[in-house]
């Protein structure tokens, strides 16, 4: 009991060394401003890609409810509307250019800043742009499939329901959806944490891919709830209020996925005390 006390003690005092010296809160905000570059041109591309299994309006403020704030969902979905009657393949280009380059920097932003706690260095030079761009779009790939998912599940389980009679899977979506995003948020940090390791050997990953997943899902309940009933932003952002949103909760989610590998660092730095 005496050893998990001191081994718990110094894993706190380890992840807020890493916060402190990693500059998390800098890393987390240029994080969430590439993010937010991404959002919107991101829509469009997989508005393109889906065609008409993109989901209508209601069915898109039902998918976000609970992730997002009420007037945040209600630009996404204004959004989507706009998009819907003034598509054209100049918005899709400037989109793809914009996500791509976007993407890139976001990726190379956390790549750097998981591969730092561990001590290793940034990849610099044409080189390590090359790798960065390559790597983003393989990681966007993941993520577009990821997100693709969650679009058209409820379309899947209908067409399940329809071929296995005695079921009625789809009338479990309002709860299914989030253990599909926590399933998807656990492979994609895992794989994330595993990447950033750039090294062989046994190194932590399941801790902190575990608590980051559930931690997302927590911090992005509550935000949406404590942003839901106040109406102080609004007052003071005005119509930018809710692109605020979105950026100011990315950045949350920026640290919480921080931290997540800060504590498999933690961790691995404990058991070799």
């Amino acid at each position: 009991m005496q050893m998990n006390r001191k081994k718990f003690a110094l894993v706190c005092e380890n992840m807020v060394g890493l916060y402190v010296e990693r500059r998390i809160q800098r890393t987390a905000a240029a994080l969430s401003y590439f993010l937010t570059l991404s959002v919107f041109p991101m829509l469009i591309c997989l508005y393109t890609m889906l065609g008409s299994f993109f989901p209508a309006g209601a069915e898109l403020r039902e998918m976000l409810s609970g992730l997002l704030p009420e007037s945040t969902v209600d630009t996404v979905v204004e959004y989507m509307s706009y998009i819907s009657e003034n598509l054209s393949n100049t918005i899709l280009a400037m989109a793809l250019a914009t996500v791509v380059t976007s993407a890139s920097a976001a990726f190379r932003t956390i790549s750097d800043a998981l591969g730092e706690m561990r001590g290793l260095r940034r990849h610099g030079g044409a080189a390590g742009l090359l790798l960065g761009v390559v790597s983003s779009l393989i990681f966007l790939a993941a993520i577009y499939m990821a997100v693709i998912l969650i679009v058209t599940g409820r379309w899947f389980l209908r067409f399940l329901d329809r071929h296995i009679m005695f079921m009625n899977i789809s009338s479990n979506w309002a709860w299914g959806r989030f253990v599909l995003l926590f399933l998807l948020l656990f492979a994609l940090l895992s794989t994330l944490y595993r990447v950033s390791a750039r090294r062989r050997g046994a190194v932590r990953i399941l801790p902190g891919a575990l608590l980051g997943s559930l931690a997302l899902l927590i911090v992005s309940f509550v935000f949406s709830a404590v942003i839901g009933v106040s109406s102080k932003y609004p007052l003071v952002y005005g119509s930018l209020a809710s692109s605020i949103i979105i950026m100011f909760w990315l950045y949350v989610c920026g640290v919480v996925l921080l931290m997540g590998n800060a504590l498999n660092v933690s961790l691995e730095r404990a058991d070799a005390h």
